[in-house]
Order: structure tokens, then sequence, then C-alpha cells
């Protein structure tokens, strides 16, 4: 009579229970990548203790417009806490970070045109030195928003910060991952197909 090898037979109960761990870690962790992005869609995400607006397309061209390292594709940018608060300011107010941001970006745009009028003709340098000086201060007002806005938060773990921040744009985008790309045998529909 031949005795069943114990061993063995814990082995595959102690793997097939292994498999079984993983593969609901794996189900965990799809889960909570879910809920951070229906938290994010939903506007019920705190970065640093402040709740996020729901992201919009505006508050990605915001980020892009004050050149912030979440947004750009620069890996080697180095973040500073500077950079942590400014994205943090536009991602908590959203909409109501517009106006120290387009007053700043409109004003850069017109100091550009006054400078190169200037390097054309001589006769505009004056007008550029008068844009320069009425101009030059408007990222002093974004600045000094965000500035208020961090004496409000207080102090913050800039680390833990950026990478909430990093978390949140990462569910921002998490919906465009599902999307099919090209490779993946999608095929876009031209006029002649729909109907």
């Amino acid at each position: 009579m031949d005795i069943p090898n114990i061993e063995n037979n814990v082995r595959f109960v102690e793997l097939a229970d292994l498999e079984k761990e993983m593969a609901a870690g794996d189900e965990l962790e799809e889960l909570d990548v879910k809920q951070d992005t229906m938290a994010v869609l939903g506007g019920e995400y705190y970065i640093a203790g402040v709740q996020a607006k729901p992201p919009s397309v505006g508050m990605l061209a915001m980020l892009s417009s004050i050149d912030s390292p979440f947004v750009l594709d620069d890996t080697e940018a180095r973040v500073t806490i500077n950079e942590v608060l400014k994205a943090l300011y536009v991602i908590c107010l959203g909409k109501d970070a517009v106006q120290p941001i387009y007053a700043a970006v409109k004003a850069e745009q017109l100091l550009k045109r006054a400078e190169n009028l200037a390097t054309k003709s001589p006769e505009y340098f004056a007008v550029y030195t008068n844009a320069l000086e009425r101009l030059a201060d408007k990222w002093v007002v974004f600045d000094s928003a965000v500035n208020d806005f961090a004496e409000q938060l207080g102090v913050i773990n800039a680390f833990e910060t950026a990478e909430e921040i990093n978390n949140y744009l990462g569910c921002c985008f998490g919906g465009f991952n599902m999307v099919p790309g090209d490779d993946e045998g999608a095929k876009k529909k031209d006029s002649t197909q729909i109907g």
C-alpha cells in the first residue's frame, strides 16, 4: 500500500492558498484604483486635508499654464514645495484659480508683443518699457494668492502632498488607459462607417 506523500499535499494546499490570496490582492488593488478614480471624479478626494475639485480640462490647462512639473513631459523636472503649493492651489480652487493665472498669462503675451515691436523699431521701445512697468508683476498676484492659500493650509508634508497630487492626476487620466489605441486593433470610424 502506497502512503501518500503528505509533504507534497501540504505544499500544494499552501501554493493554492497563496494563489488565491494573490488573486484577491489584485482584485483589491484594482478596486482601490477604481474607488480613487470615482472619488476624484465625484469631488470626494482630499489632498493635504483640502478637498480637491473634480478634474476638468481647464484645470489641466491651468497647470500647464503655470508650467507645473506635475503635467509636463519632463521626467527630470525637480518639484519644489512652491510648485507643490501652486498645483494644490489650482487643483483645490478649480475655476476660482483662473483669474490670477489668466491675468499673468495675458500680461506675458502682451509683453512679448511689445518686445517684438521694440526690436523692430526704436520708436516702440517706450511702448515696451511702459508695458514692462505695468505688466511685469502680474505673476505676483498669482504668487500672492498661492501664499495666502498656503498660510490657510498650515504645515504640510510636501513629499506626501506631491504623491497625493500625482495620484489625483493619475486618477484623472485613469480612464484613458481603457480606451483602445491603434495598436490594440481599434478602428476609427470615418463618415462612411456611420449609419
